[in-house]
């Protein structure tokens, strides 16, 4: 089972608050200039945010579509890049642990982040956000049963 991340999670986490703050900054402009120029400096910036939220959406469905975690056979395997695209295979038996997390917001959209940790390796081997938490949990259930298995061998 592939997991990419999920576009809904991306929009929330990524756009939210820049929309946000957009709003505030519209609201000022409208207050502290003269009526004709903040009517002005607002009607013509929004085609330009407009075309650059378009922009910023296109990158985060590409960018969910060609980013994936999955396992096969006694490797779990990594890809990501739009461009350019980043291959990593990890052997099961290199895997010292698996590390789900949730923020504050993660929880609230049923987001998560998968940290994978490997024997040899400072730091974490791979790091992915925005997943689907159920699956995510599977995937992981699914990781450590076949850790298991291998262990018994």
């Amino acid at each position: 089972m592939k997991i990419h991340p999920s576009f809904k999670h991306l929009i929330i986490k990524n756009l939210f608050l820049p929309i946000v703050i957009l709003i505030l900054i519209y609201i000022g402009l409208i207050s502290i200039l003269p009526n004709e120029l903040g009517v002005k400096v607002i009607l013509y910036s929004i085609p330009i945010i407009f075309l650059l939220f378009l922009i910023v959406l296109t990158y985060l469905y590409i960018y969910s579509k060609n980013t994936s975690i999955y396992l096969e056979e006694d490797k779990l395997i990594f890809e990501r890049g739009i461009l350019k695209k980043d291959r990593k295979w990890i052997p099961l038996e290199k895997i010292d642990e698996t590390l789900i997390k949730q923020n504050f917001i993660d929880r609230i959209i049923g987001g998560a982040e998968l940290y994978v940790d490997t024997s040899g390796q400072e730091g974490y081997e791979i790091v992915v956000s925005d997943l689907n938490y159920n699956k995510l949990k599977e995937l992981n259930d699914e990781i450590y049963k076949k850790l298991h298995h291998l262990n018994k061998k």
